[in-house]
């Protein structure tokens, strides 16, 4: 299961600040490494947020995302990128400048291929790109499940309300498990659950990966002005 349509549509109004904050600091990093326009290829791309804002600074943008939800809300939200629905283990990548996946969208296990595969996205990554493109993306990491990362959380909008149980194992899996209410119509909340598995990798282990298919990599705690949270880990990686 991959983000049904009432979790997508919390998501996106309700869980989008990260995307927010980060994308702008992103596309510093982009502009400053000298990729100021052409196409920038959206992985996990969600509801598009982080495609708007690429759109709006000028590059052309390719989304993929395994949910249909998501690629609905996101040709609304970002209507001058193209959108596909495809896991990332099954897609084809065009080339491309530079390569997003924000947001901890290589950990999710929604593809029974994720996990075993990892290195394979990476190696198609390496490949999409031009000598000195860029791959940006964050991971989460054994221990994430913190104490600064409450186990039980509960959250609501106008609209939606959504409980959310996190549980870490030592095969260093994490599942979240979370039930949904949203508003309808005036006299009824509809209640849906998700169960969400990730994979947790480490920084260090993760960084060597993409070492050994080709890439330079810088390990950063935080987009910017964007400091990352405990267990939350980000890559600037260039193709050599």
């Amino acid at each position: 299961m991959s983000y049904e349509e009432d979790l997508a549509y919390i998501h996106h109004f309700g869980f989008a600040e990260f995307v927010k904050r980060a994308t702008p600091e992103i596309i510093a990093i982009l502009q400053s490494s000298g990729i100021q326009s052409g196409l920038v290829l959206d992985l996990a791309c969600g509801s598009g947020i982080s495609s708007k804002f690429l759109t709006e600074s000028g590059y052309s943008v390719h989304g993929i995302d395994i949910s249909p939800h998501f690629i609905s809300l996101a040709k609304q939200t970002a209507p001058l990128a193209t959108f596909q629905i495809k896991s990332l283990y099954d897609a084809d990548f065009p080339k491309a400048n530079a390569v997003l996946c924000i947001s901890e969208g290589l950990n999710y296990l929604f593809d029974t291929k994720a996990g075993k595969q990892l290195a394979k996205v990476c190696k198609k990554i390496h490949a999409a790109l031009p000598q000195g493109g860029l791959f940006i993306c964050d991971i989460i990491e054994p221990g994430v499940n913190g104490k600064t990362n409450p186990s039980r959380t509960f959250l609501n909008g106008t609209d939606w309300a959504s409980h959310l149980e996190k549980e870490e194992y030592a095969t260093d899996d994490l599942e979240r498990r979370m039930t949904i209410f949203r508003q309808v119509h005036d006299k009824c909340r509809r209640r849906s659950e998700e169960t969400h598995r990730v994979k947790l990798y480490s920084s260090t282990t993760f960084a060597n990966t993409l070492r050994k298919i080709g890439f330079t990599v810088r390990i950063v705690r935080g987009y910017g002005e964007l400091k990352f949270r405990s267990g939350h880990a980000g890559f600037i990686a260039r193709k050599t």
